[in-house]
């Protein structure tokens, strides 16, 4: 009886150090792609965004990040008045 139990018990252990070692293996690639996106600041409305969902324009030689195409457009129109 006593060995039957440390044998449910022993298989459980393994079963639960098996979910934990590939749920940690999952967080660290969610974490190292995550880290890989980093906000930046629309160039007009100040906001910060993830690069991948930013729109990008380069201006005069400038790489500016923009979270819509209106704000790049009034951002152009902002400068041509200047």
């Amino acid at each position: 009886m006593v060995g039957r139990l440390l044998l449910a018990a022993l298989g459980l252990a393994t079963i639960a150090a098996g979910h934990i070692v590939r749920r940690r293996k999952h967080l660290q690639r969610a974490n190292v792609s995550l880290l890989d996106d980093v906000l930046v600041p629309d160039a007009h409305c100040g906001v910060y965004l993830p690069r991948s969902q930013a729109i990008v324009k380069r201006i005069n030689g400038v790489e500016l990040f923009f979270c819509s195409k209106e704000c790049a457009k009034q951002y152009q129109a902002a400068k041509e008045s200047n």
